[in-house]
């Protein structure tokens, strides 16, 4: 969740590809290899070095968030399943 959060309030968001991660962020996120730093330290360093991209990652991870993960979407997506078991 705290993935989603941080991308829902517009933080430029670097995480490791490892799990479901790659999913959940898919290209809003800067993804770096687990256990290593080296691939975290030039992750961190190119966007601490480029503002535009860090300006673009905030947009496009919170746009992500919203269109993904927004509570409207979740409760018409399980509205939809109870109409299903009802048979309705």
């Amino acid at each position: 969740m705290s993935l989603i959060e941080a991308l829902a309030c517009g933080v430029p968001v670097i995480t490791t590809l490892s799990g479901a991660i790659p999913e959940i962020v898919e290209d809003a996120a800067v993804l770096c290899q687990p256990n290593d730093f080296v691939s975290l330290y030039e992750a961190l360093k190119a966007l601490l070095l480029d503002p535009a991209r860090r300006a673009e990652l905030s947009v496009q991870g919170r746009e992500h968030a919203l269109e993904r993960f927004a509570l409207p979407r979740y409760a018409t997506a399980l509205a939809g399943m109870y109409e299903d078991l009802l048979g309705a």
